[in-house]
């Protein structure tokens, strides 16, 4: 896993914004085969933060994005862990980034998964 951060200072709930990478990552490792990767970006973009989590997984088929965030919903592609979801992780990181005014998104790749956060970032005083 390679996790490239840039300092920020963003106004969240540290318990929910730890879920929100958590799913992500859990679900990134989940999908990605032995031998794949997982990389972590962090940062700044004009008034956001923005958090990326790219695997080199089997990604999320187009038809299924507009699905991927709904409670319950899982989709075609196969995990490469043993224990399968419960399609609630993508679900409540949305529910937690919208609560701070942000957005989750699916990015379409050639290939693997690619999800972005992006919350509203407010410089401390």
């Amino acid at each position: 896993m390679a996790i490239d951060a840039e300092s920020s200072t963003l106004e969240a709930d540290p318990v929910k914004l730890r879920s929100i990478v958590d799913n992500l990552i859990g679900n990134a490792v989940k999908f990605t085969p032995a031998g794949g990767s997982v990389s972590v970006l962090a940062r700044a973009s004009g008034d956001q933060a923005l958090i990326d989590v790219i695997d080199s997984g089997p990604g999320v088929p187009a038809e299924e994005r507009d699905s991927i965030f709904d409670s319950f919903f899982r989709g075609r592609a196969r995990s490469s862990a043993r224990v399968e979801g419960s399609g609630l992780g993508l679900a409540i990181a949305r529910e937690f980034v919208e609560a701070h005014g942000g957005r989750i998104s699916v990015l379409a790749e050639a290939r693997g998964g690619h999800f972005r956060v992006a919350l509203p970032r407010r410089v401390a005083a």
